[in-house]
């Protein structure tokens, strides 16, 4: 759709230009497909949702707008790094993104993402305050009113079933996006790694494949925390959660969202395992992922966890 640009206003103003490409920019559904995306994020105001500034056209037509500068590393860079998270900052990790999604899905035009995937998760590092998840990218959003049925867009590897048949877009499909990575951070993989190199096989099994339930492939995982995951990928989504602030409820009364007791922890053989198989095939990213506990109680007296993820070289 666009180049990303890092830009500053004078004095000091740090800032992320979007600038639509010029080619696509003479075709009206394209441009209204751009202007779409930043008039919808203009109105969510949400901590987990990156923030848009500004936006206008350029001497030339073409329109541009300016968000907020994150700092610190996308989610899938993290899981190339880590193969596995610990289990505590993986909850934390989906409990900001639902908030985001519930935020989305409750605007007073709501909206569906339609492409929630590690690459579109950020977890931003602001030189001030608590590392935060920001949902980013919202360049294939739906209005959840039937009008985008019969088109597919999003990526087929966290496509819900009825996105990948092209049925009119829904929360429930951000939902089952949302326990594919929930279920990707705990076990490793997604649950259709094994045909991750070939869209049209990958399609079929979101469509007809069962998944491994993620209590057999991550055994430490709370036997009620599992099947709520497994749950969120429902080929039904009549059997998902009913909405993102359901999912991130329950997720929070199971008590996932709290550190487990310190010590050696079964994920961490899985993590070895993992980085150990793709020592030979995939050059390790420097990134280091320091979880840390933020002292506080939320209304219903959960503990509230915060991330902190630098990137260095």
């Amino acid at each position: 759709m666009g180049v990303v640009y890092q830009v500053v206003k004078p004095p000091h103003i740090q800032g992320v230009l979007k600038r639509m490409n010029p080619d696509l920019a003479r075709h009206e559904a394209f441009v209204k497909m751009f202007l779409d995306e930043v008039s919808i994020l203009a109105q969510l105001e949400h901590p987990n949702i990156v923030r848009v500034y500004d936006f206008d056209r350029g001497d030339d037509g073409v329109p541009f707008y300016v968000m907020e500068l994150l700092v610190g590393q996308n989610l899938r860079d993290v899981l190339d790094a880590k193969g596995v998270l610990p289990p505590h900052v993986a909850f934390e990790i989906a409990r900001q993104l639902l908030s985001a999604l519930h935020c989305a899905h409750t605007h007073d035009t709501p909206v569906v993402h339609r492409d929630v995937k590690p690459e579109n998760i950020f977890l931003h590092t602001p030189r001030h305050g608590p590392p935060v998840v920001k949902l980013i990218d919202f360049g294939v959003i739906a209005f959840a009113d039937g009008r985008s049925e019969g088109t597919f867009s999003g990526t087929v590897r966290y496509a819900a079933p009825e996105q990948l048949r092209a049925q009119a877009a829904a929360p429930k499909s951000d939902l089952y996006a949302a326990g594919l990575v929930l279920y990707e951070m705990l076990a490793g993989a997604s649950p259709f790694e094994h045909h991750a190199h070939d869209d049209q096989r990958l399609a079929d099994a979101q469509l007809s494949e069962e998944p491994a339930p993620l209590g057999e492939v991550a055994p430490w995982i709370p036997a009620p925390v599992a099947a709520l995951v497994m749950r969120a990928i429902h080929k039904d989504p009549a059997a998902r959660p009913p909405d993102a602030k359901a999912f991130c409820d329950e997720l929070v009364a199971l008590g996932a969202v709290r550190r487990v007791a310190e010590g050696h922890s079964p994920w961490e053989d899985r993590q070895a395992a993992l980085l150990r198989a793709r020592s030979g095939r995939v050059r390790p990213r420097l990134v280091t992922l320091w979880p840390e506990i933020v002292a506080g109680l939320a209304a219903g007296g959960a503990t509230l966890l915060a991330l902190h993820a630098l990137a260095r070289r």
